[in-house]
């Protein structure tokens, strides 16, 4: 099951690491996390016609919201780089 825990020692990101899906973040970095999470903020944001353009700024204010469901979205992300659609978030 994936956690996504921002308390004040920072975020930290758990997982199971046996899950035929959840296992692809096994070899993933800080890094790849941040990558992913921003890319999928994005893509959500197209969808609604909130933007159209990449904006680190929009995207910040988005991933900030104290309702933004990281647990769902990461969940989504594992499912997609599972079935091989997604790079550690560089690419659709």
């Amino acid at each position: 099951m994936i956690n996504f825990n921002n308390d004040p020692n920072g975020i930290k990101i758990t997982w199971d690491e046996n899950d035929p899906i959840e296992k692809v973040f096994n070899n993933w970095t800080e890094e790849d996390f941040i990558n992913a999470i921003r890319k999928d903020c994005f893509y959500i944001l197209q969808e609604r016609g909130e933007l159209e353009f990449w904006d680190p700024s929009r995207i910040n204010e988005e991933l900030n919201k104290e309702d933004y469901d990281y647990n769902s979205r990461l969940k989504v992300i594992a499912k997609e780089e599972s079935e091989g659609n997604r790079t550690k978030g560089n690419s659709k």
